[in-house]
């Protein structure tokens, strides 16, 4: 993380004068340390809300088992379906257990909040892949439109390029 130089954790566990903490209230995890940045430069609104009284506020959500983080995903990557919080890399996550690329787009819904569509590169039925998405993650988590490619289209830092496939979905 660029606000903290680098590493503020190693294998959940923190560096020498290094902290974190969750935000019980909405699962955020906030960080402290010698190696905090004091700030975003030129930007003193954003470091007003994400430096507060030598904590990081992060926009990663997780946890804290037996003194360890763990890392859930990023908190601005978390829709409501239907009134349920739903990750949308853990989505992507359990497909990518079972199909040989997956990426998740999220569109509004009038009636539910979001809508998940599932681009998908193999061969499990698009049922199997709903039933192993409810079983890990809930009803809500499912995808309510599958799209199946031959290849999910990446960018240069090999991440899904969402804009594209957004754009083929026009």
């Amino acid at each position: 993380m660029t606000e903290t130089s680098g590493g503020l954790a190693y294998d959940g566990m923190p560096l020498p004068g290094a902290a974190f903490r969750i935000d019980e209230a909405t699962g955020r995890i906030e960080v402290t340390g010698p190696m905090l940045a004091r700030g975003y430069l030129g930007d003193d609104a954003a470091t007003a809300e994400a430096f507060v009284d030598g904590w990081h506020r992060t926009l990663d959500a997780g946890r804290i088992v037996d003194g360890r983080l763990e890392v859930l995903g990023r908190l601005d990557d978390v829709v409501q379906v239907g009134g349920v919080n739903v990750a949308v890399a853990a989505v992507e996550d359990v497909l990518l257990d079972v199909c040989d690329d997956a990426c998740v787009l999220v569109a509004a819904d009038e009636r539910w909040g979001a809508r998940l569509t599932a681009y998908v590169v193999g061969t499990a039925p698009d049922e199997a892949l709903a039933a192993l998405v409810a079983d890990a993650l809930g009803r809500p988590a499912v995808p309510r439109a599958w799209v199946r490619l031959p290849a999910i289209p990446h960018l240069p830092n090999g991440k899904p390029d969402r804009d594209t496939l957004r754009a083929r979905s026009r």
